[in-house]
């Protein structure tokens, strides 16, 4: 997920910000960053635009094995969910 700020150039809210947020919605760390970018819309006058990027468009619409995904590229994908697992039980 990438966050880029931009002043808004419209003339009714000049000094509004805009959080634009590149996101892939089947990628973990994205899923994971998404409640403290709604906590930025709720507490701070920021206008937030969701922009889908993905991350693998190669990926077959009927999806794709994550080992088969990884596949050659020495990623240690115990590792990964390991991480992840512990970062959604630490967010609970």
């Amino acid at each position: 997920m990438r966050f880029y700020l931009r002043r808004s150039s419209q003339a009714i809210m000049p000094n509004s910000v805009v959080l634009e947020v590149f996101t892939d919605f089947v990628c973990p760390w994205c899923y994971l960053a998404t409640p403290r970018v709604e906590r930025l819309r709720q507490n701070y006058d920021v206008d937030v635009q969701w922009i889908y990027f993905p991350l693998h468009p190669e990926t077959p619409v009927d999806g794709m094995l994550l080992k088969d995904l990884f596949a050659g590229r020495n990623f240690d994908l115990e590792a990964a969910h390991l991480r992840l697992k512990t970062l959604m039980m630490l967010k609970a």
